[in-house]
């Protein structure tokens, strides 16, 4: 679980860093554990929205190769989610909006679904009959 909580970060610290240098933005911290509504009028709050389901994205093939199995998906994502839920909640305090529980519902959706659709699709592969023979010859 440590495993995947920090490529969370790190991925998310990334590509918010690289955004923002881009486009110009400031780069800190509390971005990282925001708690404002992304469709407040700032231009940062748009980007990092669409940062956070990039992440969804890139955090779904990790955590096929972490996890590797369709049953355990879910509740990896959950408990990423719950521990990057508290810190947001600790660090910037809860969050006064709707739209902020709503889209972070929406992230934790997105990377369900994908990670479990990328194990999946890992999962039904084909098992070649003569990696087998191999295997048991050995």
């Amino acid at each position: 679980m440590l495993c995947l909580q920090s490529i969370y970060y790190s991925i998310c610290s990334f590509t918010i860093f690289l955004i923002f240098t881009i486009y110009g933005f400031p780069r800190n911290i509390k971005y990282l554990f925001n708690t404002t509504s992304y469709f407040e009028g700032e231009a940062v709050l748009l980007y990092l929205f669409f940062i956070h389901i990039i992440n969804s994205i890139i955090m779904s093939y990790f955590i096929k190769v972490i996890v590797k199995r369709t049953k355990k998906c879910l509740d990896y994502v959950l408990s990423c989610y719950l521990i990057h839920f508290l810190l947001c909640s600790i660090i910037s305090g809860l969050s006064k909006s709707c739209n902020w529980y709503a889209c972070f519902f929406l992230f934790v959706f997105l990377t369900i679904i994908l990670s479990e659709y990328i194990c999946y699709k890992e999962d039904i592969k084909e098992i070649r009959i003569s990696s087998l023979r191999n295997e048991q010859d050995e």
